[in-house]
């Protein structure tokens, strides 16, 4: 396995979107992660990809919630504590403001869905505001029916998989 990763690490398109600045590679692995953690009811897993999200991207607060939902609190402190312990690491090299700058950016992000409607249909909130046209309500309306109702069927589905024997 760890050759598999180790592969995966150093494949070009994974090396280029890194090199951009993209990381969705990133994203994904932290995701995957998340979920076998959850699925092995391991905590230190999902306290890890938690960590490693919410530093990456703002929708790592949605995992959190989920574990507070779930009553994994302890999975979600390690992911708090890996935040703030990968935030202090960093300071010598990105400043204390651009943490600032952007910790003040992420409520912002998460409330202002309006921002993420784009023609090229690259996210699904994109292609909801380019349906829902010239009503930004109706477009905000769908997009959080549809979230809610992935949330829920997520949550269904992990309160499954624990109560399943083997």
């Amino acid at each position: 396995r760890l050759l598999l990763i180790s592969y995966a690490l150093v494949f070009a398109p994974v090396v280029e979107c890194l090199r951009f600045g993209q990381a969705y590679g990133v994203v994904f692995a932290a995701h995957v992660l998340a979920c076998r953690g959850l699925m092995q009811r391991r905590d230190g897993p999902v306290g890890l990809a938690l960590g490693g999200l919410l530093v990456l991207k703002p929708h790592g607060l949605f995992l959190l919630v989920g574990l507070v939902a779930l009553r994994r609190f302890r999975a979600a402190g390690l992911g708090l504590a890996m935040a703030a312990a990968t935030i202090l690491a960093t300071l010598p090299l990105v400043s204390g403001a651009a943490w600032g700058d952007y910790l003040a950016l992420v409520p912002g992000q998460l409330s202002h869905l309006a921002r993420l409607g784009i023609v090229e249909y690259q996210t699904l909130a994109s292609l909801v505001f380019a349906v829902g046209g010239s009503s930004p309500r109706l477009a905000s309306a769908i997009l959080a029916a549809l979230s809610l109702a992935l949330v829920c069927v997520s949550l269904w589905a992990v309160r499954r998989l624990a109560t399943t024997p083997g």
